[in-house]
């Protein structure tokens, strides 16, 4: 799938746990509640979309958050998996005459 999602914030993690090697970095995207739900949930979540390994963390740095990406992405039963993706440029904010 192809389209725009809502990052509110990034995380990477590359080390050992009890002995298992972990390198991952993952989106906190922001998603509304299922329309389903609306008798007990409504507005937006947040959840953890997988995006490869820690060196992807390097491309939002510097990044003021929230951020539009457009991302190449597939939705399986385990959830939204990032694949691919490119950081929407925020649009220029006049200044304002004071």
């Amino acid at each position: 799938m192809q389209g725009n999602l809502t990052v509110l914030g990034v995380k990477q993690f590359k080390g050992t746990v009890e002995g298992l090697a972990f390198d991952h970095t993952k989106l906190l995207v922001s998603l509304p509640f299922p329309r389903a739900r609306a008798e007990s949930n409504i507005g937006f979540d947040v959840i953890e979309v997988p995006y490869g390994k820690s060196e992807n963390f390097e491309e939002f740095k510097g990044k003021k958050f929230p951020l539009q990406i457009d991302a190449d992405y597939e939705v399986t039963t385990k959830g939204i998996e990032v694949f691919e993706l490119k950081i929407i440029p925020s649009p220029a904010i006049p200044a304002k005459n004071v």
